[in-house]
């Protein structure tokens, strides 16, 4: 019976029964944690921040102030607003990083570092051989406010 509803499902069928097989009955095949990605998104935005020394160049109320923008180009368009989104989704994750442990923040921090450098250079001297733990640990205490804010799945 289970071999001719998955002929009439056709390769969807397929797809689901092989696939609750290799996940050892899982319905849903496994998705990847998103949780680091979106970090690393954040610690980019985070460490491209530069403070501007001296005084504004602009009063307060026309800093950002741009006459038309029917000149720019669509890339030039989809480029600056694409940062705004990254600044965005940037300052929601700082929220929720805010509000962990300061372990857990040295963690984000050191792991963040060590994914731009593509090795393991940074470590935190004061917790020796925890980092990979409080990483770990730090994504499932975000994994549930980063959802509730809409950047997961």
């Amino acid at each position: 019976m289970t071999r001719q509803k998955d002929r009439d499902m056709g390769m969807l069928g397929a797809w689901m029964r092989d696939g609750g097989r290799v996940q050892m009955g899982a319905v849903h095949p496994a998705r990847p944690d998103l949780v680091p990605d979106v970090l690393l998104d954040w610690y980019e935005v985070q460490d491209s921040y530069r403070p501007k020394l001296g005084f504004d160049r602009a009063t307060r109320n026309s800093k950002d102030f741009r006459i038309s923008r029917q000149w720019m180009e669509e890339n030039d368009l989809d480029d600056d607003i694409d940062a705004q989104l990254r600044a965005g989704r940037a300052e929601v994750v700082e929220k929720c990083v805010a509000s962990l442990e300061l372990q857990f923040r040295v963690a984000i921090q050191t792991e963040m570092r060590n994914r731009l450098a593509g090795a393991s250079v940074f470590a935190n001297g004061r917790s020796s051989g925890q980092h990979e733990t409080d990483f770990r640990a730090a994504c499932a205490l975000l994994k549930p406010m980063l959802a509730a804010h809409g950047l997961l799945d």
